[in-house]
């Protein structure tokens, strides 16, 4: 199937085209020139494509199309110095990110509608995603939680110059309270 230079509306594209890109429709005729050109590039290769591939674009299209080009701009640098990396720190961030993957839909949308943070500059380290959600707090059981034992260290009390325990007794460094006068 070949591509002509020009983009097309919608109605123009061919059926196998208008398939693929089924997740687009909505915003097809909106779509700059160079970005429909880039699409329909795309659904020249799809069917070459594995089918946990083609299932991962049909997912993804749809957001990468709402993305404005500087968002668009973002997230290929993001992927670009991703796969600068040495392998094995690709795969250190793959392993932090599992966690966040496998969290319920809910307990993910809950995580990207949580409030932004401050903004204090760009990040000096990746740190990956939140810690794992473990669901809401546990509700009490009526069993008394397990006692660990006394402290591991003993804090004893301030010893006196004489060996016994240190009598505290308050000391009052200015005049007494006395009532205001006329009472």
């Amino acid at each position: 199937m070949a591509r002509p230079a020009t983009a097309q509306g919608w109605h123009q594209l061919s059926p196998q085209e208008q398939q693929i890109l089924s997740p687009l429709r909505p915003d097809w005729d909106r779509l700059e020139p160079q970005r429909k050109e880039k699409w329909r590039g795309l659904a020249q290769r799809y069917p070459r494509m594995g089918p946990s591939e083609q299932e991962r674009i049909q997912q993804q299209m749809r957001p990468w199309a709402e993305l404005t080009p500087d968002q668009r701009r973002a997230a290929r640098e993001q992927y670009q110095s991703f796969r600068s990396l040495p392998p094995d720190k690709r795969q250190e961030i793959r392993q932090r990110w599992e966690p966040y993957r496998s969290l319920p839909p809910d307990a993910r949308q809950q995580y990207y509608n949580r409030p932004p943070q401050q903004y204090n500059g760009p990040p000096q380290q990746y740190n990956g995603p939140p810690q794992q959600y473990n669901g809401p707090p546990q509700q009490y059981n009526g069993r008394p939680q397990q006692y660990n034992g006394p402290p591991q260290q003993y804090n004893a009390p301030p010893q006196s110059r004489d060996g016994g325990p240190r009598q505290y007794r308050p000391q009052s460094y200015g005049p007494p309270h006395l009532p205001p006068p006329g009472r």
